[in-house]
Protein backbone atom coordinates (compact mmCIF):
# COMPACT_ATOMS: atom_id res chain seq x y z
CA UNK A 1 0.00 0.00 0.00
CA UNK A 2 2.45 2.59 0.88
CA UNK A 3 4.80 1.36 -2.16
CA UNK A 4 1.84 2.87 -4.13
CA UNK A 5 1.20 5.86 -2.57
CA UNK A 6 5.07 6.78 -3.21
CA UNK A 7 5.20 5.82 -6.78
CA UNK A 8 2.30 7.76 -7.50
CA UNK A 9 3.38 10.60 -5.56
CA UNK A 10 7.31 10.19 -7.56
CA UNK A 11 4.69 10.54 -10.83
CA UNK A 12 3.48 13.60 -9.75
CA UNK A 13 5.80 15.37 -8.21
CA UNK A 14 8.15 14.59 -12.14
CA UNK A 15 4.99 15.57 -14.04
CA UNK A 16 5.32 19.04 -11.94
CA UNK A 17 8.78 19.37 -12.17
CA UNK A 18 9.17 18.24 -15.94
CA UNK A 19 6.08 20.62 -16.92
CA UNK A 20 7.95 24.02 -15.54
CA UNK A 21 11.00 22.80 -17.03
CA UNK A 22 9.90 22.14 -20.50
CA UNK A 23 8.00 25.55 -19.88
CA UNK A 24 10.45 27.25 -19.25
CA UNK A 25 12.85 26.09 -22.23
CA UNK A 26 9.77 26.59 -24.58
CA UNK A 27 9.86 30.18 -23.30
CA UNK A 28 13.63 30.47 -23.19
CA UNK A 29 14.93 28.30 -25.02
CA UNK A 30 17.82 26.07 -23.89
CA UNK A 31 19.05 29.05 -21.60
CA UNK A 32 15.49 28.52 -19.92
CA UNK A 33 17.28 25.22 -18.28
CA UNK A 34 19.83 27.83 -16.17
CA UNK A 35 16.40 29.85 -15.20
CA UNK A 36 14.67 27.08 -13.47
CA UNK A 37 12.95 28.52 -10.51
CA UNK A 38 12.76 27.12 -6.32
CA UNK A 39 9.69 25.35 -6.96
CA UNK A 40 11.13 23.37 -10.15
CA UNK A 41 14.16 22.40 -8.19
CA UNK A 42 11.72 21.36 -4.92
CA UNK A 43 9.59 19.44 -7.14
CA UNK A 44 12.70 17.24 -8.66
CA UNK A 45 13.83 16.58 -4.75
CA UNK A 46 9.95 15.53 -4.14
CA UNK A 47 10.25 13.41 -6.70
CA UNK A 48 13.54 12.06 -5.56
CA UNK A 49 12.49 11.25 -2.19
CA UNK A 50 9.12 10.28 -3.21
CA UNK A 51 10.90 7.25 -5.65
CA UNK A 52 13.49 6.30 -3.09
CA UNK A 53 10.79 6.14 -0.40
CA UNK A 54 8.59 3.48 -3.50
CA UNK A 55 12.22 1.37 -3.66
CA UNK A 56 12.49 1.38 -0.21
CA UNK A 57 9.41 -0.30 0.36
CA UNK A 58 9.53 -3.17 -2.87
CA UNK A 59 11.75 -5.06 -0.03
CA UNK A 60 14.68 -6.50 -2.32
Amino acid sequence: MASNVFLIASVVFLAVALGSAAGSVLEHGLAGLRRLGKGTWAAFGAYALAFTGFLATQGL
